[in-house]
């Protein structure tokens, strides 16, 4: 007996053993390909040329996004690139800095993913943003194509294209938020020639609508993330079982098939997480193990921030993994405890945006000193409406170079779903009494944090003494203690719905 207990601790110790040399060497390699990125960074002749102050330069640039409205007044576009090389003063040297490249029109229409081209324009350092430099394009430069694109990014560029010409023919709230939901680029934010000649959306329109989907809660919706690839990925499972396809089959078909969706989407951060994840789950059904979701983000957070250490920089790809860690750790509890007190369906879609808020509220307020008071109540009622939205916009996604009647129908079906969308975040994010104002900077993530140890204390609290209560009183005080949260449960969503009425009603 005590030698098998002797062997346990034994067991035991070299266990921690080896998860502190992991969490050692995890840590070194973090630190070495930091510093190695950071000085890679700032010997760049790029940097050390942006450093000195605003250059004029002749830059040979690749684009790595598709182009978008500037958000800076200096220009009318923008794209993420990155130089290939640089000349300055005569001199013509190499270069590997990311950039962010700003130009005007009628450029801008002439500009796609993944081309390289050849250009003159200021250099800078960037004023704000993840990457480094500015580059913006003279007004009277001569750009001329060093090389196309590589054709898979032909394919996705004149796709997109003729999916944006199909959604002008809708409403204006169509043509913002159908792109939104499907690629993840809002509708005025679109800067490729379009075949359709209608006017642009209105600006008034498309921001303030912007700014109520932000108050209200539910403007990740307008961002491509794990969503799509769960969808994609379930249609695809459902498919091939419908076959009796073997496992490797359906994880094959399940990687090439979020492949397709990321290339197909505006890049972000978040997509580049969920088609990371989507792969590592794809890889353990493939060898036949259960896929585990912790698993698979840690090694995600860990392989991205060692091969690019700047994403740990990155609001987008915080938000992201700190959402799919809060609903796999906390969605299923959350909701074991409110449907107690409320239907399983309202227990279900309330723990999964309480448990991502959780964990995504302290990097929320680093960006925005004001917490969103009624994301709850708005992600319920936008909830029936996005799978379809979603999978009807990628329908017409897909028909819209071959078929784009047909297409018009789906995105005309995706954007019935938005106007309910439209509706909810005019209506919550319109109010007085969607945000309140929040300590900003670390200072505001720390009190966040602080506030939800103590809330998930209370309740942890109260769980004891209800279950002390139960076990000295027996089964009847406990279930007094059930229907009183029942009816209270009842009474906070008749207020909620009276809420909604009153602001709906006109001042």
């Amino acid at each position: 007996m005590k030698a098998g207990i002797s062997l346990v601790f034994k067991e035991s110790h070299g266990s921690r053993t080896i998860w502190v040399a992991v969490l050692a060497c995890s840590a070194l390699a973090a630190f070495i390909t930091s510093m190695s990125a950071d000085a890679m960074a700032y010997r760049d002749p790029a940097m050390a040329l942006a450093s000195g102050g605003e250059s004029t330069v002749e830059a040979s640039v690749r684009l790595e996004s598709p182009v978008t409205a500037a958000s800076s007044w200096q220009a009318d576009c923008q794209a993420n690139a990155h130089l290939v090389g640089i000349g300055h003063d005569g001199i013509r040297q190499a270069s590997r800095s990311r950039i962010v490249l700003y130009a005007n029109k009628p450029l801008c229409g002439r500009l796609s993913d993944g081309q390289t081209i050849e250009t003159s324009g200021t250099l800078q350092t960037a004023r704000y943003g993840m990457r480094p430099i500015w580059l913006t394009i003279d007004d009277n430069a001569t750009t001329s194509l060093l090389e196309r694109a590589p054709p898979t990014k032909r394919l996705v560029d004149s796709m997109q294209r003729s999916f944006f010409s199909v959604t002008e023919g809708l409403s204006d709230q169509g043509r913002v938020l159908v792109p939104g939901l499907t690629i993840g680029l809002l509708g005025q934010d679109f800067m490729g020639a379009s075949a359709a000649k209608r006017e642009p959306v209105n600006a008034t329109f498309a921001t303030l609508l912007e700014m109520h989907f932000k108050d209200s809660g539910i403007m990740h919706l307008m961002a491509v993330s794990g969503g799509h690839f769960a969808l994609i990925g379930s249609l695809i499972r459902s498919g091939c079982a419908r076959f009796l396809l073997p496992r490797q089959v359906v994880a094959m078909l399940t990687v090439m098939a979020y492949t397709a969706l990321a290339s197909a989407m505006y890049p972000s951060d978040s997509v580049m997480r969920a088609l990371i994840m989507g792969v590592f789950a794809s890889s353990a059904m493939f060898a036949g193990r259960k896929p585990q979701a912790i698993s698979a983000l840690s090694w995600t957070v860990i392989l991205v921030l060692l091969v690019n250490p700047a994403m740990s920089r990155s609001y987008g790809f915080a938000l992201s993994c700190a959402s799919v860690l809060g609903i796999v750790l906390c969605a299923g509890p959350i909701a074991d405890r409110l449907a107690a007190v409320l239907p399983q369906f309202l227990a279900d879609g309330m723990s999964v945006t309480i448990a991502a808020q959780l964990f995504t509220l302290p990097i929320q307020v680093l960006m925005t000193p004001t917490l969103p008071l009624l994301s709850v109540p708005a992600n319920l009622v936008v909830a029936p409406f996005v799978d379809f939205s979603t999978l009807t916009g990628l329908a017409g996604l897909v028909l819209s170079s071959r078929a784009p009647h047909l297409a018009f129908v789906f995105v005309w079906l995706s954007s019935c779903g938005t106007s309910v969308m439209q509706w909810c975040a005019d209506t919550i994010g319109g109010s007085q009494t969607a945000t309140m104002p929040w300590a900003g900077g670390v200072s505001g993530a720390l009190m966040i944090v602080a506030c939800e140890i103590g809330l998930v204390a209370l309740f942890k609290a109260m769980s004891m003494i209800m279950k002390r209560q139960g076990n000295d009183g027996s089964v009847a005080g406990n279930d007094g203690h059930l229907i009183q949260l029942r009816s209270k449960g009842t009474i906070w969503l008749k207020e909620t719905e009276q809420m909604f009425e009153r602001l709906q009603k006109p001042d």
